[in-house]
């Protein structure tokens, strides 16, 4: 892992923990290119939040939230997108992509 990958992934924990502050939080992954190391300096910083928070809610709300916690992050663009913990075993083929492909935050 580089500089760059290491300071994103501080970015990406600390939005984690602000996430937490509202709601819980069961599993957070970065995907995309940081993931997979074809990340640029114009490349978003795709996360998945899994929470029971989520459970039963509309994905427009789920999407505002967690855009109304990354807007504060200026030094790269937050792309979240949030699941109930329950889709983990959903069979859905995108989480199952961002489980097998992603990086697992610490939380």
């Amino acid at each position: 892992m580089d500089a760059n990958f290491e300071k994103v992934e501080g970015i990406a924990k600390d939005f984690v923990n602000e996430v937490k502050k509202h709601i819980s939080v069961n599993k957070a992954v970065i995907y995309g290119s940081y993931a997979k190391g074809h990340y640029n300096s114009k490349s978003d910083l795709d996360i998945a939040i899994f929470s029971e928070s989520f459970k039963n809610k509309r994905f427009v709300d789920v999407t505002a939230f967690l855009f109304s916690v990354a807007r504060k992050y200026k030094e790269v663009c937050i792309e979240p997108v949030g699941f109930a913990d329950t889709d983990l075993k959903s069979g859905n083929p995108f989480i199952k992509e961002i489980i097998s492909s992603g990086i697992e935050i610490d939380i």
